[in-house]
């Protein structure tokens, strides 16, 4: 089971970093600019947002099985697609549709062994997701790279070489996972993803072009906050009303859940955006080849990959050891992010590997913890959807992360030179990581944090 889901997934979380370093050869190639061509991780971000707690409802409802199953053609689809995409445009839809997949994939793995594995024992498991996903991370800012290089390849094949890991996911899960079939009983609440899509859409729009594209207080940019606004606003008068939301606003009222979902909307504002930024900072702060950018990520990719294996048997052995995990992990986090600030300074390499390794411990630590702590709070019938409500908020952050921060450094590179708008970025998201960190000291007080499970 466990083999399945990690195949498959790596293939998932591989695409959403995949485009860190083709980006560059993405926009030259398809004639875009930077604005623009930030649709193609924000837009995936987009669709794999508005798409999560749609998912969580499914693996609540039906067999956990068929619904990755589901997902992992999906993907398969999407990469299709988007490795024969003709124009920009075409290739943000089918980077959406990858997106939509990738929250399936996300949510019903974790939700299959919410069910499978109980209580402390999970926490291993999930370090393992976490780990394949930092892996993936690792794998796919060189992979990119290399194949962008690569005489005869080129960034389409960046997309064409995701799809067997999504194959070998489709056959080995169903060779090895088992049916559980779910209560049925779904309904769409169509009126809460419309409402859900209208405000993150807006608010997306908003900060990406807000300040670049179009001045903050413009009709445009009063426009697209007032359709956010509205879209926020409705969503939670509708789904405290529906019988089934896609959005279970209910859960916040837990406070091991409401904080968790502070902590992992920390992590995520800035979990994308320092892969990102950081690898352009090396390709264009730097003047460094996409493939030697690749290794110089590297560190931070594989800090967080060892940090979520140690995390995940730390965290099992109690609530003592999973308060101290946070807290550790959230402290590194943020002093990580203070160090990759001073980039403007044009300190040496070695500093920045070294900052962005303890951004990488921290993220480690983190992800999965927070998630955890989140379903060892509520029954088992609500798994599926407390999982999809903290990814969901985790993804929409990292989506507002990108945009929010890539407007800072459009704005600023310009007239203050990239390495010192990248430094003001970083800046930004270590203020973000303390939220992170005063998440961690109340879940380590929280009594619903501290249940076993």
């Amino acid at each position: 089971m466990l083999v399945g889901l990690t195949v498959g997934l790596f293939g998932s979380a591989s695409s959403a970093m995949i485009v860190a370093n083709t980006l560059p050869a993405i926009e030259a190639d398809l004639g875009a600019d930077s604005a623009a061509g930030s649709w193609v991780v924000v837009g995936s971000l987009l669709a794999m947002t508005v798409s999560i707690p749609l998912w969580g409802r499914l693996a609540d409802a039906f067999d956990g099985k068929r619904v990755v199953q589901a997902a992992f053609v999906l993907f398969m689809i999407g990469c299709l697609g988007a490795g024969l995409a003709p124009g920009l445009g075409g290739l943000i839809a089918t980077r959406a549709l990858q997106g939509v997949a990738m929250g399936g994939i996300l949510v019903s793995s974790q939700a299959v062994i919410a069910r499978a594995v109980p209580g402390q024992r999970r926490a291993a498991y999930l370090g393992y997701l976490g780990a394949t996903m930092s892996i993936a991370s690792l794998c796919g800012p060189l992979i990119g790279g290399v194949l962008v290089e690569l005489p005869g390849a080129g960034w389409r094949s960046a997309f064409f070489v995701l799809i067997p890991f999504a194959l070998v996911g489709l056959v080995v899960v169903e060779a090895a996972l088992p049916r559980r079939p779910g209560p049925g009983g779904f309904r769409i609440d169509a009126a809460g993803i419309a409402l859900l899509a209208l405000a993150v859409t807006s608010l997306l729009l908003l900060v990406t072009f807000g300040g670049v594209g179009f001045a903050w207080w413009s009709p445009q940019g009063l426009a697209l906050g007032a359709l956010g606004l509205f879209g926020a606003l409705a969503l939670v008068l509708v789904e405290r009303r529906v019988a089934d939301p896609v959005v279970d606003l209910a859960a916040l009222a837990v406070p091991a859940v409401r904080w968790s979902v502070v902590g992992s909307v920390a992590i995520g504002a800035v979990m994308f955006s320092a892969v990102l930024y950081l690898s352009q900072y090396w390709q264009l702060g730097r003047g460094v080849s996409a493939a030697v950018t690749g290794l110089l990520v590297a560190p931070l990719l594989a800090a967080t990959l060892v940090a979520s294996i140690v995390s995940g048997h730390l965290v099992a052995r109690g609530p003592r050891a999973r308060a101290g995990t946070m807290l550790v992990g959230a402290i590194l986090l943020t002093a990580g992010l203070a160090g990759l600030a001073t980039v403007g300074l044009e300190p040496p390499g070695w500093l920045i590997v070294a900052a962005a390794s303890l951004v990488g411990l921290g993220m480690g630590a983190l992800m999965q913890t927070f998630l955890l702590v989140a379903q060892l709070a509520v029954g088992s019938e609500r798994v599926g959807r407390t999982t999809s409500l903290v990814s969901m908020l985790r993804s929409l952050s990292g989506a507002a992360g990108v945009a929010v921060l890539g407007a800072v450094v459009a704005s600023l590179a310009p007239g203050e030179g990239y390495p010192v708008a990248v430094a003001v970025a970083f800046g930004v998201a270590a203020a973000v990581s303390l939220g992170a960190v005063v998440a961690s000291l109340v879940l380590g007080r929280t009594r619903d944090a501290a249940q076993p499970g």
